[in-house]
């Protein structure tokens, strides 16, 4: 539903001959205020003077008369009077209110309905991104060596990078899984090849990867201060002590 908060009634609605005709039934008095509640049920529900509790849901005489608080037999003969002096009309069990862009500004009830959806739909996508940067960050700071996704090989030039070095290759594809922002694979996969020489440096960056991946949980950093692949490959070795505290050492007065 919009938002909107108001309608448009006309000061001589009770000249209206439908209205009078009304007026003049034995529960005339009820029937009015159903009508009336049914043009601030529209204007409330904002889809062109149709009424339904959601748009696979339409509403039955028995949820009207419960929302309105009137009798069933009152909804009824207000419904059935309504629909033979055509003020509403019935398809596929959804209300409509006939007349009601002639009556109702539509023009800005439809701006109303248009920035309602546009902002929903923004904070669906808000969401969204948050739920994924949150899990991506979680997941790959758990990711283990057995579990961490195999990246496919983009193109010929890795292959020769890989053919170089292929005693750590399937080591540099698992960090590569791990890490959040995949950006610079082909400059890493250079980086990772020359300083990853034997299985001490090898130890050394997946304890690097393992302290970066811990920090940005820990700090909570946002997706934009996370470094690129490329230049964390390129400068893995700042972060192997990551895991200890920083202790600051006293400066020498000179006497």
């Amino acid at each position: 539903m919009s938002d909107i908060k108001w309608v448009k009634i006309t000061t001589d609605m009770f000249d209206n001959e439908k209205i009078k005709l009304i007026s003049a039934l034995p529960e005339g008095d009820a029937i009015l205020v159903i009508w009336i509640r049914l043009i601030l049920l529209a204007g409330k529900i904002n889809d062109k003077g149709s009424i339904y509790l959601n748009e696979t849901v339409p509403y039955t005489a028995e949820m009207l008369a419960t929302i309105f608080n009137k009798p069933l037999q009152t909804l009824k003969l207000a419904m059935n009077t309504f629909e033979r002096m055509q003020m509403i009309k019935v398809s596929s069990d959804i209300i409509s209110l006939v007349s009601w862009d002639i009556y109702q500004n539509v023009e800005g009830m439809e701006k109303v309905r248009f920035l309602t959806n546009e902002r929903v739909k923004r904070c669906r996508n808000n969401k969204k991104l948050e739920l994924e940067q949150t899990r991506n960050v979680t997941d790959n700071a758990t990711v283990t060596q057995s579990n961490a996704p195999r990246v496919r090989i983009e193109n010929k030039k890795e292959n020769k990078i890989k053919n170089k070095n292929n005693t750590y290759i399937q080591d540099f594809d698992t960090l590569w899984g791990q890490y959040p922002i995949k950006d610079g694979k082909r400059a890493a996969l250079k980086y990772f090849t020359a300083t990853v020489k034997n299985d001490t440096d090898l130890e050394n960056i997946k304890k690097a990867l393992k302290n970066y991946l811990n920090m940005i949980v820990t700090k909570k950093k946002a997706q934009q201060y996370i470094k690129n692949g490329s230049t964390w490959f390129n400068n893995w070795q700042d972060c192997i002590e990551l895991d200890k505290p920083i202790t600051t050492q006293p400066k020498s007065v000179a006497l």
